[in-house]
């Protein structure tokens, strides 16, 4: 844990902290990562305080003089989880979303893809923790690509710029997609397409073709989001390691018809398919 997260999970707790003997930040360290480490192998629903102060080897009175409640306490650890402010000012807007990105990365690869899935069901179902995750992880990310946006206006480099909710679908969506969703490494490659999406993205005109990095369910789900009405889906590949085809005739997605299939030479089927 470095100084700066720290002091961040530190500053999460002041308002438990009453007067008396100086803070411990070994007892404050230990109680974070007792509370990661129950987190990866419970989750949220079966994470109980009582199982960290078990964990971190420390009093209830310890625990409690820091954060009162359990939400908090893993907020906190949380917060320690992530990475240094980025500088996203490079002078271009592939530049600055480049930047973004790679902060993004650096967050996934130190662990938020297995605490993402330890927090994701309970967020669904308690409105108060999704308040809090949003407040604190989702809306600072808007207000950095906003400044991102705003200063790409200013150079000229684009005429309008979508909300800052629905660019951070563009931009971070098809990372989280393909290392959360699909467990797959976020290489340098993966980084410069996902950069050169999610620009094309953000300068592309309303009524205008928009490519997206991703699959299948990330299509459908901008879909749903009303990101997008009109589009035609490309899946490549469609085979696996034994030549065996994925999809036979209509996709595995109601919404949408085969309308035409190639075979490469290095045997890929790449398929359209359109939305009826």
């Amino acid at each position: 844990m470095t100084a700066a997260t720290a002091a961040r999970a530190a500053t999460a707790g002041e308002a438990a902290v009453r007067s008396g003997r100086p803070r411990s930040r070994a007892a404050d360290d230990a109680i974070l990562t007792a509370t990661l480490d129950l987190l990866r192998e419970h989750g949220y629903g079966g994470l109980t305080v009582a199982s960290v102060i078990e964990r971190a080897g420390v009093s209830s009175a310890t625990l409690y003089r820091r954060w009162t409640t359990k939400q908090d306490l893993v907020l906190a650890a949380l917060e320690t989880m992530r990475p240094e402010p980025a500088n996203t000012d490079t002078g271009s807007l592939e530049g600055d979303i480049r930047a973004f990105l790679r902060h993004i990365c650096s967050a996934i690869e130190h662990g938020w893809a297995e605490l993402s899935d330890a927090i994701g069901l309970e967020s669904n179902r308690n409105t108060e923790l999704s308040a809090a995750l949003r407040e604190r992880f989702l809306d600072p990310k808007v207000e950095v690509l906003r400044g991102i946006m705003e200063r790409a206006k200013r150079r000229g480099e684009l005429p309008s710029a979508p909300s800052g909710e629905v660019a951070l679908s563009l931009v971070v969506g098809p990372v989280h997609h393909h290392a959360i969703v699909m467990h797959r490494p976020l290489t340098d490659g993966f980084l410069r397409k996902a950069t050169v999406s999610a620009v094309a993205g953000l300068k592309a005109e309303p009524g205008g073709d928009l490519g997206i990095i991703g699959s299948a369910s990330l299509v459908r789900s901008l879909h749903a989001a009303g990101l997008i009405d009109c589009y035609t889906l490309l899946i490549c590949p469609l085979t696996m390691g034994s030549g065996t085809r994925l999809f036979g005739g209509r996709a595995p997605l109601t919404e949408f018809d085969l309308t035409s299939s190639v075979t490469t030479t290095k045997g890929v089927i790449i398929a359209q398919y359109a939305r009826r």
